[in-house]
């Protein structure tokens, strides 16, 4: 898909996701990570970058079997990544 293409996609699923649940999408982005300072729990997410690089949008992901631990076995903060 274009860069057009992909910002479309990227809203609409913002704006219905419930059209997408059980499909499979393939997401390229920059990984990045926050932390709840009251709970202490991390989230991590993708920032998909839309044509003009104006209008990013960040999508959380967690891991399939969630075994894996944060940050040995997660990319550093701005390494770009694949979420399938």
């Amino acid at each position: 898909m274009n860069k057009d293409m992909v910002y479309a996609i990227v809203y609409q699923l913002m704006v219905e996701p419930d059209k997408y649940i059980g499909k499979t999408l393939c997401i390229d982005g920059l990984y990045y990570t926050g932390q709840n300072e009251k709970t202490g729990t991390y989230y991590h997410y993708s920032i998909i970058k839309d044509a003009l690089a104006c209008c990013s949008q960040g999508l959380e992901f967690v891991w399939g079997d969630v075994s894996h631990v944060y940050p040995d076995e997660y990319p550093k903060d701005e390494t770009e990544m694949q979420v399938k």
